[in-house]
């Protein structure tokens, strides 16, 4: 089942975009493999790396674990 949460609403979710893009690249996952990791599109993907559409907590702790990264330091869903 594939799952889009989120919004194009830039106030109400995190841009986790390049810290997405940068774990993923450290790990060499592609944005297809991500993908199927996690259950959102592949363009979707693209769309949050590109800092297009914001992420909640929920779905950026996701994307983490199917990479096998923690949070930065820096980030609210650190704490």
């Amino acid at each position: 089942m594939m799952t889009n949460n989120i919004s194009h609403r830039r106030d109400f979710m995190i841009e986790y975009g390049p810290e997405i893009h940068a774990a993923r690249s450290r790990k060499r996952i592609s944005q297809a493999e991500l993908a199927r990791r996690t259950g959102i599109y592949q363009a979707t993907l693209v769309d949050i790396e590109q800092c297009r559409v914001g992420i909640d907590d929920i779905t950026y702790r996701k994307l983490l674990d199917a990479i096998n990264a923690e949070p930065n330091a820096n980030s609210e869903a650190a704490a």
